[in-house]
């Protein structure tokens, strides 16, 4: 365990270092989730994500520069963000976003691959794998609340 802790947290003195240098670009830019289901405030009551209510999300910023070498190829999102191949299927995607203060509100954490949206890609260190983007999980994001535009 201590040698996959030293691996997850990189240059980083401690977890509490890497956590706080995590959140901040969150806090400061918001969060974004690309998805291939329209947002239905009658699904889960609202919320976004698995059925424990959690969601991966990345920095805007980062969602950008996906969005932008992507060009729309879902197998290029699959790969950036760690998912099967088709199982975004082939239609455009959707784009959530939220707002900073949301972020700070709500709070992320690195995913610890308990979440219901884990999959077989998932890695420890919260980036996707293969595509080594930085996620985040946030808990009880709603469409109904306004938390997502």
């Amino acid at each position: 365990m201590k040698q996959k802790v030293s691996l997850w947290l990189g240059n980083f003195a401690s977890q509490e270092e890497f956590q706080e240098y995590f959140k901040i670009s969150y806090k400061e830019d918001g969060a974004t989730r690309f998805q291939k289901f329209k947002p239905d405030p009658n699904y889960q009551e609202g919320i976004i994500g698995g059925k424990d209510g959690t969601s991966f999300w990345l920095s805007k910023d980062h969602a950008d520069v996906i969005q932008d070498v992507a060009k729309g190829d879902n197998r290029l999102y699959e790969t950036l963000l760690g998912f099967d191949e088709g199982y975004l299927g082939d239609n455009p995607l959707y784009r959530l976003d939220v707002a900073p203060e949301v972020v700070s509100e709500k709070g992320i954490s690195i995913p610890s691959g308990r979440e219901d949206g884990a999959n077989g890609w998932w890695r420890p260190g919260g980036r996707t794998y293969p595509g080594d983007m930085p996620e985040g999980v946030m808990d009880g994001i709603s469409i109904k609340e306004g938390d997502v535009t």
